[in-house]
């Protein structure tokens, strides 16, 4: 288990950490995500009560889940498309289009999807753990050496996505496999993107440790 980033509170017992989810651990994130979109009627029941799609399997595609000290709390996934490989991501299938005319398909872009709180924390972690969450974000951008960050977001989460940089470049369409609508967010600002959340989840007391 790779841990990319973590942060201690004053009790040390109870900090922030994110790591590449792997192996058994993406079991955690796929049962994660049936919870959040099914508990929000996002997606129909199944009986495995996971949910999955045919990225998840694609070399381009890593998961990410944020832990709240030993309790997993939230989970992103981050799907790069390089313009040498041309490995699709799922925004293409609705925004291609969109993607083209606004910022080309000659760049790395990164796609951050499947973004979800658990539900039985979704009351408690307010907007700190949205950031921490998508702190993985900057850990993969900055290892695709990303020029763009896209979202398929969905229209009553457009003012965070601006907090963040991103800026509208479409109208609202619908995401596969999800029953909500989205539109096209494109952050070309990386720089202010990556300050933005290292302020945000870099904002409490390190643990002090004595001899």
């Amino acid at each position: 288990m790779r841990n990319i980033s973590s942060k201690h509170f004053k009790n040390q017992n109870d900090h922030y950490s994110n790591v590449v989810a792997i192996g058994l651990m993406l079991d955690r994130v796929y049962t994660m995500c049936y919870r959040s979109y099914f508990s929000k009627d996002y997606i129909d029941k199944n009986s495995s009560k996971k949910f999955k799609d045919e990225y998840d399997t694609m070399p381009n595609c890593t998961s990410y889940l944020t832990y709240l000290g030993n309790k997993a709390i939230g989970s992103i996934r981050s799907c790069v498309y390089n313009p040498e490989t041309q490995l699709s991501i799922p925004i293409m299938e609705v925004f291609e289009e969109e993607l083209k005319n606004s910022v080309g398909l000659n760049n790395v872009i990164i796609e951050a999807n499947k973004f979800v709180i658990d539900p039985s924390f979704q009351m408690s972690g307010g907007i700190t753990a949205l950031f921490w969450v998508y702190r993985n974000i900057i850990d993969s951008s900055l290892e695709n050496k990303a020029k763009y960050l896209v979202a398929a977001v969905k229209p009553k989460n457009i003012e965070f996505y601006k907090m963040l940089y991103f800026e509208q470049a479409s109208q609202i369409k619908a995401y596969p496999h999800l029953k909500f609508k989205t539109l096209l967010m494109i952050c070309t600002n990386l720089s202010s993107f990556c300050e933005k959340i290292y302020s945000k989840t870099a904002s409490f007391p390190t643990v002090s440790t004595s001899n």
